[in-house]
């Protein structure tokens, strides 16, 4: 699993530098926007809006400088000439030059999703009778785009050495014309078995397509031959709300569009025996006010930033509501110690907590019905505590923190340094939770006295790890140590100011607005900390020995260069903003 995450990342980021040295150096030119040629409906848009502004800006990121360290160069020099041979054996039998059809692109990249609401109820149709599903590619509305902008020629030149070498190969190939345009079909050979039917290729002006649907390229042509197309996804008010919400600036932007989707799997479901079932999952994760939600990240001169919206109208509903809290100040309270490297703490919402709990119940209750069991969960559960689930859950606070050293998991303590404090409207259910529990336990839990407090530690402290847990003064403390337990005891009514005095604090979240629904913090010493897990991790798995040295060192240095992270979250009136950023250490 590591070496599937590990290697991939060096990969992409010498891969990256090596195309960005063989680039020239670009201006970037503002086009049309591919953009106004998606559908209104479109369920899934990822968009680059300039490749040549990629790579400008890739050039002035301290990453890009780290390829003049010696680990880098030795890894760029191998990666270059692997690259190289593959390159010039392409060349050789396809007469198209990879490189060169790559860095002619200069404009926008876009992949996109229209309507898939037909095939979903089609695949639900089919399962409900039992019968193998009928879709073809033609229904798949999926298309791939570019702007090459200047460098239109060099890549239609390798298009067309493509489409000759597809003629060679035996497949069909016929261009026609359309709005102003072109529209290539290319067909397999006749004794080709698997793959799509047709592949489309739709050129117009420096712009070009690639779909498995001719109708979704037809419309998506269309579309760029009008001035202002209603049917355009840059008229759907909601995909601008979050486009703004995103802002400008950003390198790469994708949009999922969940409103349709949501909506088609509920057409799907109809007549199926198991309908409640999703239903009820669908209320408790996504509920009824969901659109769609986006994500934009950009590569600074400075560090990674990254925005991400959810729009759900502002609504209380699904998941979301859980954390749909009264906005507070962005400062951690004095129990947070001033050593603290990770911190971070979200607004709660008891209520809604609680109503997706009790769904959550009667669904459970349905099941066991079904069965023929009759019992009621909920009364069980009073017979048994003596109290009220509904007690435990409303008793829940307005916030819940999460913070520790920083320090990576490891081999000596696998469940790294991690402290939760849930905060507590009425702590005397929770109590009440741990008096049954050493009740049902037979005394064997028991408590140890610290400051006056009941402090529980499970596990001897000999053979690993030993967590710790204390409900006290209208909070629950969990610590993966139980000694860090008894150093939040030791904060609780002090006037030490802790993490809020940290002058790294101070400087990453200065930025941030005054009043927030969470925050989260990272100092910059924790980042370069992953690299003793990551070898660890590597020396007891299998795929340690096919992890190069020199990969090694490259995720070094790149770890290295990461400095403070900080992010927030806040809801607006149509949903729920955050955004985060890491910078370069200097």
């Amino acid at each position: 699993m590591l070496k599937r995450i590990l290697l991939p990342l060096v990969v992409a980021i010498v891969g990256l530098s090596a195309w960005a040295i063989a680039q020239d150096k670009q201006t970037i030119v503002a086009g049309p926007s591919i953009l106004k040629a998606l559908p209104k409906d479109a369920t899934l848009v990822l968009h680059a809006p300039s490749i040549a502004g990629i790579v400008k800006d890739f050039k002035s990121s301290p990453i890009y400088k780290l390829k003049d360290k010696q680990e880098f160069t030795e890894l760029i020099t191998q990666f270059e000439q692997t690259i190289e041979e593959g390159r010039q054996d392409i060349i050789a039998e396809t007469q198209v030059d990879p490189l060169e059809m790559l860095s002619s692109v200069k404009g926008e990249a876009i992949l996109a999703v229209g309507d898939v609401s037909k095939t979903i109820r089609d695949l639900g149709e089919a399962i409900l009778n039992m019968e193998e599903p009928e879709i073809d590619s033609e229904s798949i509305p999926v298309i791939l785009g570019v702007d090459a902008l200047g460098g239109r020629q060099e890549f239609k030149k390798n298009l067309l050495s493509i489409m000759a070498l597809a003629v060679r190969e035996g497949a069909g190939v016929k261009t026609e014309d359309f709005h102003g345009g072109k529209i290539t079909t290319l067909s397999p050979p006749e004794e080709a078995e698997d793959g799509p039917e047709h592949i489309y290729v739709g050129e117009k002006g420096s712009k070009f397509f690639v779909s498995l649907s001719r109708k979704f390229l037809e419309q998506t042509i269309a579309r760029l031959s009008e001035e202002n197309p209603e049917d355009s996804i840059l008229n759907n008010p909601a995909y601008k709300e979050t486009q703004a919400r995103l802002g400008k600036g950003n390198h790469v932007n994708f949009f999922m569009n969940m409103k349709p989707v949501l909506k088609a799997v509920n057409g799907a479901m109809e007549g199926n025996p198991f309908v409640f079932l999703w239903q009820t999952i669908e209320e408790v994760l996504f509920g009824k006010s969901l659109n769609n939600f986006g994500i934009g990240f950009a590569l600074e001169e400075d560090g990674l930033r990254g925005r991400t919206f959810v729009h759900n109208d502002g609504a209380s509903d699904g998941l979301l509501s859980w954390v749909k809290s009264e906005p507070f100040a962005a400062a951690p309270p004095s129990i947070v110690p001033g050593d603290t490297g990770t911190y971070s703490v979200s607004g709660l919402n008891a209520k809604a907590i609680t109503k997706s709990v009790n769904k959550l119940l009667n669904l459970a209750q349905s099941f066991m019905a079904l069965q023929g069991q009759e019992a009621n969960i909920k009364e069980m559960f009073l017979e048994t505590m003596g109290f009220k689930i509904s007690d435990l859950l409303g008793s829940i606070g307005n916030r819940v923190h999460t913070f520790g050293s920083g320090r990576a998991a490891g081999i000596e303590n696998p469940l790294g340094d991690s402290t939760v404090v849930l905060e507590l409207s009425n702590d005397a259910p929770w109590k009440k939770l741990v008096d049954k529990a050493i009740e049902l336990t037979g005394g064997a839990l028991e408590p140890q006295k610290y400051m006056g407090r009941d402090v529980f530690i499970m596990g001897d402290g000999f053979s690993g790890p030993a967590p710790g847990v204390c409900i006290t003064d209208k909070m629950v403390i969990f610590s993966t140590e139980g000694e860090n337990v008894q150093k939040v005891i030791r904060r609780i009514g002090k006037d030490a100011p802790g993490l809020a005095a940290n002058e790294e604090f101070k400087k990453a979240l200065g930025t941030l607005p005054a009043q927030v629904t969470g925050i989260a913090y990272q100092s910059s010493s924790v980042a370069s900390g992953y690299m003793e897990m990551i070898e660890q991790a590597l020396q007891f798995s299998p795929a340690g020995e096919a992890v190069p040295p020199e990969a090694m060192r490259v995720l070094g240095a790149l770890l290295n260069l990461m400095g403070t992270s900080s992010s927030y979250t806040t809801w607006t009136e149509k949903g729920l903003y955050a955004e985060s950023v890491t910078r370069f250490k200097k």
